[in-house]
C-alpha cells in the first residue's frame, strides 16, 4: 500500500528550489531554460508548464508572454558596435535575453549584423521603434529573422556531399 506524502514532505521536496533560486528567481529559470531550448519547446510548452504548476501550486509558467522569445536580425550596424552596445540599443523596449554582434571568423571584426533575442511581446515593439532608426549615423534594418537555409556541406575535394 503507498502512503501519501505529509505536508513537511511536500514542503521539503520543493524547499530545495525555493531556497537556492527563490521564486522570482525559478520563473526567470524557466523562462530563459524555455527560450533557449526554442522550437522544442513550442511543441511542449504547455507539458512543461502543467509539471511546473504541478510542483509548485502556482501560476509561474504559464504566461504565454514569457515563454516564446522572438529572434531578431539587426543590420546595418557600425563596426564599432559590441554586444552591451547592441543590448543596451533594445533594452528600452523591453528583456532582451540575448544580443550578439556577428564577427568574422578569422579577423574577429564586425560583419555590421547580429541578433537579439526578447520575448515575443516586447520583440514587436522594438522592430517597430529601431527600423529604421539611425545608430552612430547608420540607419538600422531591423525585422525578425528567418531561419537559417541548410546548406550542403562541402567535401575540399569532391563537391557537396550527398
Amino acid at each position: 500500500m503507498m502512503q501519501q506524502k505529509s505536508d513537511d514532505d511536500k514542503e521539503s521536496e520543493k524547499g530545495f528550489f525555493l531556497t537556492v533560486f527563490g521564486v522570482n528567481g525559478i520563473k526567470v529559470w524557466f523562462s530563459t531554460i524555455i527560450c533557449i531550448i526554442g522550437s522544442w519547446a513550442d511543441r511542449r510548452a504547455n507539458d512543461i508548464a502543467s509539471i511546473i504548476n504541478s510542483v509548485y501550486g502556482d501560476d509561474i509558467a504559464t504566461d504565454p508572454q514569457r515563454m516564446y522569445c522572438m529572434n531578431i536580425y539587426v543590420g546595418n550596424l557600425p563596426y564599432s558596435m559590441d554586444d552591451n552596445e547592441l543590448r543596451s540599443v533594445f533594452t528600452e523596449y523591453g528583456t532582451v535575453e540575448s544580443a550578439s554582434v556577428v564577427r568574422d571568423k578569422f579577423t574577429g571584426r564586425s560583419r555590421g549584423f547580429g541578433f537579439v533575442e526578447m520575448p515575443d511581446s516586447d520583440g514587436n515593439a522594438a522592430i517597430e521603434a529601431t527600423n529604421g532608426r539611425s545608430v552612430a549615423g547608420r540607419n538600422l534594418v531591423v525585422n525578425e529573422a528567418r531561419p537559417r537555409e541548410q546548406r550542403p556541406r562541402m567535401d575540399r575535394d569532391r563537391g557537396p556531399r550527398n
